[in-house]
């Protein structure tokens, strides 16, 4: 592997591909199976392998015709690739959460049960990025004081 002095520096990120290459085919515990999950051929899957080790300057893994075999390394760098892995997948709700738009609603109890309560799953499908805030207080909201986005009163 690499000489201790061409070790990348740590703010150095490994290609994120090469990533999820190790990952993938630790869980598969072959190399076809892993290629297979991830819809890339062999041969790129093991480029991919191979660039992450020399990035690392590590073996990550022990290969043979049928299994492979997670080095001390590849064990330790598996659990850590796993938690920011995790951790990625978290980002992404927040970042969506971020993109999200709350809508807020004043109308009576029982508007909201008859009418919005029936459909708020399908609004909820069908929009993933609106929040709706619902408040049934029996108060005649201010709308000028932007509060609320609409207001459903009758009467």
């Amino acid at each position: 592997m690499a000489h201790p002095k061409d070790r990348p520096t740590p703010d150095k990120l490994p290609p994120l591909g090469a990533v999820e290459a190790f990952v993938a085919t630790s869980q598969a515990g072959s190399f076809a199976e892993a290629a297979e999950r991830l819809g890339i051929s062999a041969s790129a899957l093991s480029r991919r392998l191979k660039t992450l080790e020399e990035h690392l300057g590590e073996r990550l893994l022990v290969r043979s015709k049928s299994r492979i075999q997670l080095t001390a390394a590849g064990d330790a760098y598996l659990k850590a690739a796993n938690r920011a892995l995790k951790m990625l997948a978290t980002g992404k709700e927040v970042a969506l959460q971020a993109e999200a738009e709350t809508v807020s609603i004043t109308t009576p109890q029982f508007f909201a049960e008859q009418f919005i309560a029936p459909h708020f799953a399908d609004f909820e499908r069908a929009n993933p990025n609106i929040h709706l805030r619902i408040d049934t207080s029996p108060r005649v909201a201010d709308l000028r004081k932007n509060e609320f986005d609409l207001a459903i009163r009758y009467g």
